[in-house]
C-alpha cells in the first residue's frame, strides 16, 4: 500500500510582541513595564489614591487588565467593586476597552506603592558601555519603525548588557 509522505516544511506562527516580550524580560529579570500608559492613567484617576497605592496594573491582554495587589485583604474588597472599577475605567479609556479584571497577589515595589506619577527611566552610566555593546545596541534597534518600541528593546538591551556585566 503506498503511503503519501507528510511535507517537512516547518510551519511558523507569527507571535505578537507583548505575548513573549514580559515572558523574556522576567526570564531575564528585567522589569521594564510594557503596558500602556494611557491604561495606567486611566487606572490611577478611575480609583483614586486610595486603591491605586496599593494596587499597580500589569499588563492589557485581549480585554482582560491584569492587577498586581499589595494584599489579600485589598485583593478581596477590590472583587466585590469590580464591575465599578471596570465601568469607571473605561469611561476614561478612548480606544481599548476593559471587559474584566484579574487579580494577583504581588509586592509592589516602592514606586508603585507611593503612587509617583509619572516613572522614571532607569539611568546608567553610558561609559559602562564598550564601543561594541553601543554599535550592537543601535543595529538591532535600527529595523524598528515604532519609536516607542525602540525605546524600549533599547532599554532591555542596555539593561541586560549591564548585567551581565556586573555577574561576570
Amino acid at each position: 500500500m503506498y503511503m503519501r509522505r507528510r511535507s517537512k516544511k516547518k510551519h511558523y506562527r507569527l507571535t505578537r510582541l507583548s505575548e513573549f516580550l514580559p515572558k523574556v524580560l522576567k526570564k531575564e529579570n528585567l522589569s521594564i513595564s510594557t503596558l500602556d500608559p494611557t491604561i495606567a492613567a486611566a487606572w490611577k484617576t478611575a480609583v483614586g489614591p486610595l486603591i491605586s497605592n496599593q494596587t499597580a496594573p500589569v499588563r492589557f491582554t485581549d480585554g482582560t487588565l491584569h492587577v498586581k495587589v499589595a494584599t489579600s485583604a485589598w485583593m478581596q474588597q477590590l472583587q466585590f467593586m469590580k464591575n465599578e472599577i471596570i465601568e469607571k475605567v473605561n469611561e476614561r479609556l478612548a480606544q481599548k476597552k476593559i471587559s474584566s479584571l484579574y487579580f494577583s497577589i504581588g509586592r509592589l515595589t516602592a514606586k508603585e506603592l507611593h503612587g509617583k506619577e509619572e516613572m522614571e527611566l532607569p539611568q546608567f552610566d553610558p561609559n559602562i558601555l564598550r564601543e561594541r555593546d553601543k554599535r550592537i545596541v543601535a543595529e538591532s534597534i535600527r529595523s524598528i519603525p515604532d519609536e516607542e518600541l525602540k525605546s524600549i528593546v533599547e532599554r532591555v538591551m542596555i539593561k541586560g548588557i549591564i548585567n551581565r556585566r556586573f555577574r561576570s
